[in-house]
């Protein structure tokens, strides 16, 4: 479709830049384009939400119902076709929830469920490719969670370990576990770099970055708290962390430990980066002045994912959040339902692609 005009409007589905409003003031044109599809939930679910994507647009997530019946359930989408359930269990059980949190090339996809209605321990699974589901080992019979994997087929999150809470490990492609944090202190992996080499999580109140075998304290932007969520193959982890304020922030963090607060969508408010790609393409969520909403922070830029156009630019920011990224730039996460959209639910699993013109 040929540029009309310099408005952002809805056009079908697809959230476009360059959309025909002869009525409207001409904007300056933006120096990206956002296009958003908006994908199902499970029949009889109100609720779709992504946490891992690939760069040929399959995603992984989980939807539910919601209050009073929050009963979660994996799920695979592919666009254009109706999205699949991903039982870890008997097709019978109605009492388990479950989590896909990541996802790879070669078709594994890692999560957890939790048995019993969320009142049983909670442990972590690998769906393989041949349709087969391996319940990974923990070191605790309470269980554990599986929130990340790579092409590589390393696997990270954290298991319940004896006499203590829960503590930081990998999987290998194998299954077999090791523990990354010796310490007493609670600990979770959040995310393993491409190439294995990183892994980045929560040690106690602060972020960690692993390598080579020892676990590093990234500190905050001043305050008591922070959290890695991400890192790519170059060892640059993102997160969220408290300043002296006790504003939360999204933040990059690089060796030798140099923390740095990426620009929020509005001064004062909170933000969270949770994942970057080997492209240095970084997403998340920032509070806006009328709600939560997914963003990108993109060669200099910082996009709001959510903004769709209106006349006279009365624009409606939609409830979102952005966790995922893909090698090639696809985002995933989820979005409040929009008029006119394919989507059946109130919330839906989205994925945005944004390009620079």
């Amino acid at each position: 479709m040929r540029p009309q005009s310099r408005l952002l409007v809805i056009c079908s589905l697809t959230i476009l830049v360059d959309c025909k409003d002869a009525s409207a003031p001409r904007l300056p044109l933006l120096p990206y384009i956002v296009t958003t599809e908006l994908l199902s939930p499970l029949p009889s679910r109100d609720i779709g939400d992504a946490y891992a994507v690939r760069d040929d647009s399959v995603l992984v997530g989980t939807s539910y119902r919601g209050p009073p019946d929050s009963a979660r359930r994996a799920v695979w989408w592919t666009p254009g076709h109706a999205p699949r359930a991903m039982l870890a269990t008997a097709p019978s059980d109605s009492t388990t929830n479950s989590w896909a949190t990541g996802l790879n090339n070669a078709g594994v996809v890692v999560g957890y469920i939790s048995l019993y209605a969320g009142y049983g321990p909670t442990l972590p699974v690998r769906w393989n490719p041949d349709g087969s589901v391996d319940t990974l080992p923990t070191l605790d019979p309470r269980g554990g969670w599986a929130n990340a994997v790579n092409d590589l087929g390393q696997i990270v999150g954290c298991s319940y370990v004896p006499n203590e809470q829960f503590s930081a490990v990998m999987w290998s492609p194998g299954g077999v576990i090791a523990r990354l944090d010796s310490t007493a202190a609670t600990s979770c992996a959040n995310g393993i770099s491409s190439n294995g080499t990183y892994v980045v999580g929560s040690l106690g109140t602060h972020g960690f970055f692993w390598k080579a075998g020892r676990i590093y304290d990234i500190g905050t932007l001043g305050g008591v708290y922070s959290v890695a969520w991400g890192v790519n193959r170059f060892g640059e982890v993102v997160g969220e962390s408290s300043d002296t304020s006790g504003l939360v922030s999204a933040f990059t963090w690089f060796e030798p430990g140099v923390m740095r607060a990426l620009p929020s969508l509005t001064p004062g408010n909170n933000s969270a980066a949770y994942a970057v790609n080997d492209s240095s393409q970084v997403v998340g969520w920032g509070w806006g002045y009328d709600g939560q909403r997914a963003t990108t922070w993109y060669h200099g830029y910082l996009i709001d994912l959510a903004t769709v156009g209106a006349p006279n630019d009365q624009a409606t920011r939609l409830y979102s959040y952005a966790r995922a990224i893909s090698p090639s730039g696809l985002i995933a996460g989820f979005q409040e339902n929009t008029p006119g959209s394919r989507c059946t639910g109130a919330i839906c699993a989205a994925l945005w692609r944004v390009k620079l013109r």
